[in-house]
């Protein structure tokens, strides 16, 4: 009796044992699939960073170039200024020259003080040809200015964007990189969970199968047990059969003998009576 409750407490151990497991089974699957949803987010991190990286690349390019440009501009720039002080110096000095060889400050007095018509007209075609053609360089100079004034305007306003647009992919990316941060260690965390459920499953199914031996174990003993007291209970109906048979052949035997005497006790009466 006492063998059969203590298997029948094994075998309610096993099944608590089992259940347990299932939970765990159930848990390492919740954890499984947080893992794998962890790990796509984090894939798909690295991709954005990685995209990140190559638009940042592409605008410090832009950048550099739009700084390469407005260098050569304000080189361009520097020369051309350079040129118009010159210019303008080359004039001054023409234009002193003219009024020393002339005596005079303006073509009315070139014109007046010439020796002929003729040379009054060279000389007055002379300083306005000179005059419109330092104009015209004047000019000239003045338009380039302006228009690589322009461009430095362009240039400068190139570079002001891209500065913004780096700093904007720097402030993205490192956004980023701190949620690829804290996404490896969520991941980190999930798996010493994963870890834990695992070892806990393991050390219940060592379990299972440490109750299950020894639930087997009982069982082959009470088997063994009942085979015993089976083959004992045989062997004692054999000998108390044995014992009833004797026992029925003595009393048949002894039926016999006093059969026997009644008989002998009566043939001697009746031999008595026949002698009188």
């Amino acid at each position: 009796m006492f063998s059969l409750f203590f298997s029948n407490s094994i075998l309610v151990k096993a099944q608590t044992i089992e259940e347990k497991i299932k939970e765990k089974n159930d848990k390492i699957e919740t954890i499984v699939k947080d893992q794998k949803s962890a790990k796509i987010y984090l894939t798909d991190l690295d991709n954005k960073i990685t995209q990140l990286e190559n638009e940042y690349q592409k605008v410090l390019k832009e950048k550099n170039t739009s700084e390469k440009k407005l260098t050569e501009i304000n080189q361009k720039i520097t020369t051309l200024e350079e040129k118009i002080h010159l210019r303008n110096k080359l004039i001054e000095e023409q234009a002193r020259n003219a009024q020393v060889n002339q005596k005079s400050d303006s073509i009315i007095s070139v014109m007046v003080n010439a020796e002929s018509l003729s040379d009054a007209v060279t000389a007055a075609f002379g300083m306005t040809k000179l005059i419109s053609a330092s104009n015209e360089i004047m000019q000239a100079q003045i338009d380039d200015k302006e228009s690589l004034d322009e461009l430095k305007k362009e240039a400068e306003k190139k570079v002001i964007d891209a500065e913004k647009e780096t700093r904007s992919l720097e402030e993205k990316e490192k956004n980023l990189i701190e949620a690829k941060l804290n996404q490896s260690i969520k991941i980190n965390e999930i798996s010493a969970s994963l870890a834990t459920e695992q070892s806990e499953k393991e050390k219940f199914e060592n379990q299972k199968q440490e109750t299950e031996k020894r639930r087997e174990e009982e069982l082959k003993a009470l088997a063994e047990k009942k085979k015993k007291e089976a083959e004992a209970a045989a062997i004692l109906k054999a000998q108390e059969e044995e014992s009833a048979s004797i026992i029925k052949d003595q009393k048949n035997e002894v039926s016999q003998i006093d059969g026997n005497e009644d008989i002998g006790t009566g043939q001697g009466n009746t031999d008595t009576q026949e002698e009188k």
